[in-house]
């Protein structure tokens, strides 16, 4: 949080805002968190009642020490991150589970004079503009100074992939995650690359492919979505077709954006951490979920306007008894490999 308001504000700036806001609570928070009882507000209850006895996850709650949580095996890790509702847990479980990816401590550094000069020329004005299309009534892009942090990312990024460069929707991703790592330009743009170095153990290809070759992972997956959907609901797909609904309206913008535009933040960010431990084929079990959660309403809509109004225009409205089903069928299908995506 420090870092952020040094970057937004300037150093000297930022430090006198962060001291005179947070001194007293950060205090107040340090003693919390030595104690257990009062760290159960921070993580979710399951994550406590499951994981907090585990010596390595004990000992970071109370003393901060990454030392033994650094050694636990990846698949407590991946058991810790699916019931961590806490960021700056997630943050530290994300960076050691891509350590143990890649068995590597090193970590990038954005080096601005490097990226080629036509490139650029490309590329940094589609960007500049996507960036202030993400979320425009966000106050944090009232800053220019995390805008360019943004648009630094997002163009290292690009010039890194070169088979891939830069595509809308990349600047959603990049937001979520400089959002997660506090506006750290290095660890956003590290976290990104993890992400898309990801592969898909269906097709064979890396996350990239979710918008390369004309989209063609994203394709692959629409293909899917609608052959597990005839296999459960044999008469759904066609459904749909007769109401004038096409995948461009909903489950396009779904898989492209990784739910980002649809979903509230809480859940975006078990979203992005089932990816992280399931693989991104997940993404086909979470558009499977969703729609069994309103199957019966999409079942009776008349025409595209009904349609409309259960999905809003793509977005996904769903209530607190909605988000529990949500998440209790993502699990249990994820765990028992319901439609063998794993």
């Amino acid at each position: 949080l420090f870092n952020s308001y040094s970057r937004i504000y300037g150093n000297k700036k930022g430090k006198n805002i962060f001291l005179s806001t947070f001194s007293d609570k950060i205090k107040e928070t340090n003693k919390k968190l030595i104690d257990l009882t009062e760290y159960k507000k921070y993580i979710s209850s399951k994550f406590l009642q499951e994981y907090a006895e585990i010596e390595p996850i004990k000992e970071f709650i109370e003393t901060n020490n990454l030392d033994k949580i650094n050694e636990l095996p990846e698949e407590e890790i991946n058991e810790c991150l699916l019931y961590c509702n806490n960021n700056l847990f997630r943050v530290v479980l994300y960076l050691i589970k891509f350590q143990k990816i890649e068995n590597s401590n090193n970590i990038d550094k954005i080096h601005k004079e490097d990226i080629d000069a036509k490139f650029v020329e490309k590329n940094k004005n589609i960007i500049r503009l996507d960036v202030y299309r993400t979320f425009p009534d966000l106050k944090i892009f009232e800053n220019p100074i995390f805008s360019k942090s943004m648009h630094s990312v997002l163009l290292e990024f690009s010039d890194r992939s070169e088979n891939m460069g830069y595509y809308q929707g990349m600047n959603f991703i990049c937001l979520y995650l400089m959002l997660l790592f506090g506006a750290e330009e290095e660890m956003s743009l590290y976290a990104m690359i993890k992400l898309f170095s990801l592969k898909s153990k269906i097709f064979n290809v890396n996350f990239e492919e979710l918008y390369m070759n004309d989209f063609n992972l994203l394709r692959n997956y629409l293909k899917l979505i609608h052959q597990k959907l005839n296999d459960k609901y044999p008469d759904f797909n066609e459904h749909l077709e007769n109401i004038g609904v096409i995948d461009e309206i909903w489950l396009w913008k779904w898989l492209d954006l990784c739910f980002l535009t649809c979903l509230g933040y809480d859940i975006v960010c078990k979203i992005f951490d089932i990816m992280f431990v399931y693989g991104v084929d997940a993404l086909v079990e979470i558009c499977l979920a969703v729609i069994e959660i309103f199957y019966e309403d999409i079942k009776e809509c008349d025409d595209l306007i009904t349609f409309n109004k259960v999905i809003c225009n793509g977005t996904i409205p769903l209530d607190n008894k909605q988000k529990e089903k949500f998440f209790k069928i993502v699990y249990d299908d994820l765990k028992n490999n319901k439609y063998n995506l794993f």
